[in-house]
């Protein structure tokens, strides 16, 4: 994309900003794509970030815990895993 758009926004009450379709469409971002925002100089600049860019620990944190909770604590993994770890 070599021309220059230009478009405005609101940001609502809970500081949400909907991207305009004119942007979406010129990056063709879509739901789920992950995006760097860079204040400089009094200006936002927001880069869609591709799979390889976006950093897999920060990705992946909370999961483990995550799992862990869902599966109920350390005595009730150790309960039902313990045959398959003799």
């Amino acid at each position: 994309m070599n021309q220059i758009l230009s478009t405005s926004g609101n940001i609502s009450s809970q500081y949400q900003v909907t991207l305009p379709k004119l942007v979406r469409d010129a990056l063709e971002l879509q739901a789920g794509d992950v995006v760097s925002w860079v204040v400089d100089k009094g200006k936002v600049i927001l880069t869609p970030l591709s799979r390889k860019e976006i950093d897999p620990v920060k990705e992946m944190s909370g999961s483990a815990s995550d799992i862990y909770k869902k599966s109920g604590g350390a005595k009730k993994i150790i309960k039902q895993n313990a045959q398959d770890w003799i």
